[in-house]
């Protein structure tokens, strides 16, 4: 196996709203061939429950401002802990090449291109720098303690014949148990949810039916709960689980007798330019 391969060269994903669902589709297939989004999917099924709504009325009108921040956040992080892997692969041809460095001023340009910019009512750009960094410590920690290597880095995981589809993290070669294991780990920067293992299942399922051979297969799933309130020492969360793609079949089953096969609705398309036409011509 390379490190960082590119698990799905042929394919150009992209991703679109439509009627409280999110799809993926290949840009390349002109069947345009939308899978809904694992994360939703899940969603749909398995909310997150009381604790997240009355979370939401205690804090008003600063909910939005601080979920999206929390959003921020984890954006950054994943995108960080990917380049640390492009910087890593980058240095084995070039050890000088600093190019992919995560440092505070690539934080802060990030942090500049995001989207949304409600983090700015809450935080200054010096406690969301001090605070993903904070995160990006708890994931070193957890590097240093588990040694793993990187086989492929923020990859989409699609296939015309499944229903589901969705993007994970990283594919992992390391020893767990005395016992070396490919590993589907899914980085997150929130709170614990049940539903955390049915997603590493998802991606691990279509990962080996659809991708492993002849690569070899997820032998094990894990969630990697990264964090930034500590004091002392970073600290990190890591549940890790056998591959055992049942639960996630009878999902994939459940969500099909609820909702069926759903699809994006055709709309009106704006166009991208507008000009009078001048009468006769």
């Amino acid at each position: 196996m390379k490190l960082i391969e590119n698990l799905n060269p042929d394919q150009e994903l992209s991703t679109i709203s439509d009627g409280g669902f999110r799809y993926y589709f290949n840009k390349k297939d002109d069947t345009y061939n939308h899978k809904i989004s694992m994360t939703t999917a899940i969603g749909k099924l398995y909310p997150k429950g009381p604790e997240l709504f009355e979370w939401g009325v205690k804090n008003g009108h600063w909910y939005k401002i601080i979920r999206d921040t929390a959003g921020v956040k984890g954006t950054i992080v994943h995108d960080a802990i990917h380049r640390c892997w492009q910087s890593y692969v980058a240095r084995l041809k070039d050890p000088d090449d600093k190019y992919y460095d995560v440092n505070d001023d690539w934080i802060r340009i990030e942090l500049a291109g995001n989207n949304s910019m409600n983090w700015q009512l809450e935080n200054s750009p010096f406690q969301m720098v001090s605070s993903i960094k904070k995160y990006m410590e708890s994931y070193f920690a957890w590097y240093d303690e588990h040694t793993p290597l990187c086989i492929a880095s923020e990859f989409a995981l699609y296939d015309k014949d499944h229903l589901l589809a969705g993007r994970t993290d990283q594919l992992y070669k390391m020893v767990i148990d005395g016992e070396e294991h490919l590993v589907i780990v899914d980085n997150k920067t929130g709170n614990k949810y049940d539903s955390h293992l049915l997603q590493t299942q998802g991606y691990a399922y279509i990962y080996n039916t659809y991708y492993a051979k002849p690569k070899g297969k997820v032998t094990k799933v894990a969630t990697l709960y990264l964090k930034d309130k500590w004091v002392k020492k970073p600290t990190f969360g890591f549940k890790v689980y056998d591959y055992d793609p049942s639960q996630y079949l009878s999902f994939v089953e459940c969500f099909k007798s609820l909702f069926g096969e759903p699809k994006p609705k055709t709309r009106y398309k704006v166009r991208r330019s507008f000009q009078l036409k001048i009468k006769g011509k």
